[in-house]
């Protein structure tokens, strides 16, 4: 899938507008731009000393339909490699990536493709051409083929792939109506789902993530900006629960690849009620404090006026 000119045009327009609002967004463009500019090799994550024929291999595609630079993922793609599967970061040449699968092809045990955001359509485009391979990691997919000709109004078709993955963050499609903190959902109308796949074997499995959002696998800084602008992820930002995330994920697509078991932690009943009330305890004092504010807020703006003896209460909205 090459780009359209109109395409990387609307990427550095986008870019420069954003350029000065914080000096995270001005880092991230740079980085974007560098990887527009000179489509660079991306990075290998892998272990030292590994025999490559013995090992399981993935080919990602980034965010953006494949322009986000492979570094701003690397907490999640170290973690998958740590545990055992070498990684490569797809370029934004589509040509080139073509090439770089059949190399893995030829060194690895296997190869499965994965792809996060609308690199999801790249993802999906490479397995459609190449008989090899099996197996596809879908992480949050976004469909833009429209902004595609090759793509455009054509049915997603996946002859050769037997096994589908979709891993989806759950704030990703959420809405929040609450005038405090209304929030649009990242993927809407976008969202690409399983029955938008025509497949003429796989089988498809849904993983859904409940507490974490679009951007919650990328690395924190990158993470948080996202989290305080357009994608809201988990409310606890706390690096460590980021950081399990982002493991969790690679645990979850390396026993995908190999066939294992995800072990569920299975808790007793106390656990459970311990853990109920702490929810519990959090909610209440959340609802408190929110309750609190509004009233004092009630209270500030109420005005009296007395007619015929008659005390009428009114508030500004």
């Amino acid at each position: 899938m090459c780009y359209s000119n109109l395409f990387k045009l609307l990427i550095m327009g986008t870019l420069a507008l954003n350029d000065g609002f914080t000096p995270v967004f001005k880092s991230m463009t740079k980085i974007i731009k560098r990887r527009l500019d000179t489509e660079n090799e991306s990075p290998i994550y892998e272990l030292e000393n590994v025999v490559r024929k013995e090992r399981p291999c993935v080919l990602f595609f980034t965010g953006l339909n494949s322009v986000i630079p492979g570094e701003i993922y690397d907490t999640f793609l170290s973690h998958l490699s740590n545990q055992g599967v070498s990684a490569y970061v797809a370029g934004p040449n589509m040509e080139e990536t073509d090439e770089l699968l059949e190399d893995l092809i030829n060194d690895y045990a296997n190869v499965t493709v994965v792809g996060h955001s609308s690199g999801s359509m790249n993802a999906i485009n490479v397995c459609s051409k190449n008989k090899d391979v099996k197996t596809l990691v879908l992480l949050d997919p976004v469909d833009n083929s429209f902004l595609f000709k090759e793509l455009r109004n054509k049915p997603l078709v996946l002859k050769q792939v037997e096994k589908v993955l979709f891993l989806n963050a759950d704030r990703s499609y959420a809405w929040n109506l609450s005038p405090n903190d209304f929030t649009v959902p990242f993927i809407s109308s976008f969202e690409l789902k399983p029955d938008d796949l025509t497949l003429k074997k796989a089988t498809t499995e849904t993983i859904v993530a409940s507490d974490f959002g679009h951007s919650d696998i990328l690395d924190d800084t990158w993470s948080n900006m996202m989290h305080e602008t357009i994608s809201k992820g988990s409310y606890n930002r706390n690096e460590n629960l980021l950081n399990e995330y982002k493991y969790w994920l690679s645990t979850i697509i390396k026993n995908f690849i190999t066939d294992e078991e995800y072990e569920e932690i299975v808790k007793t009943p106390e656990e459970h009620v311990d853990d109920a009330m702490d929810e519990l305890g959090k909610f209440y004092t959340d609802v408190t404090s929110r309750l609190a504010i509004r009233a004092s807020k009630i209270i500030s703006s109420r005005k009296v006026r007395s007619v015929n003896n008659t005390s009428i209460l009114y508030r500004k909205v």
